[in-house]
């Protein structure tokens, strides 16, 4: 028999908390302002988390990944890394100003920026970390099995590729980053 993990699941952010009893509900940290997160399988099992909203961004976004077995979740800047079919927290992150997060295709891991680092995760926890490579602003746009794209802010918006089995950058503004770094 599959475990709940192994099926397809849905996610979403919710504008508002359930109402309370309609669904199961599971608390992450989660006191004061929270970010609520539904989440649906396909065995018609639905639940819903709360995530404590500690962080400094107003960053609000959920992403599957690892064949759906595990989320990633950014409450205002906090992520949390839970699983969706025990509804276990595997990992909160230490970063608090989390603004984006992208599933890498094939893995089981995810992307993660924040106004001036990426950042990758697995559901263990932090696996990879760039230097800073933006002055105002990274933007995940798209990953392959192979290399993560995406843009960063260094004057103005500059495209960048990073090989995800070297972990170095393919593509990038070299100089503005130099600059970055001193």
């Amino acid at each position: 028999m599959d475990s709940p993990a192994s099926r397809s699941v849905r996610a979403r952010i919710l504008d508002t908390p359930p109402i309370s009893g309609s669904v199961p509900e599971h608390w992450y940290d989660a006191w004061g302002d929270c970010v609520w997160v539904h989440f649906d399988a396909a065995d018609g099992r639905e639940w819903a988390g709360a995530f404590g909203a500690t962080g400094v961004t107003g960053s609000k976004v959920v992403a599957l990944f690892g064949g759906d077995r595990s989320a990633f979740v950014i409450a205002r800047g906090q992520a949390y890394i839970i699983d969706t079919g025990s509804r276990e927290l595997r990992h909160r992150t230490e970063c608090e100003c989390l603004v984006d997060v992208l599933a890498l295709p094939g893995r089981d891991l995810v992307a993660a920026c924040d106004s001036w680092n990426l950042f990758v995760y697995s559901p263990a926890g932090l696996v990879w970390q760039s230097e800073r490579i933006a002055e105002d602003g990274v933007r995940l746009e798209a990953a392959g099995p192979e290399e993560l794209a995406g843009s960063c802010d260094v004057g103005d918006w500059r495209a960048f590729r990073l090989d995800l089995t070297t972990w170095g950058f393919l593509e990038g503004p070299w100089e503005e980053w130099k600059s970055l770094r001193r």
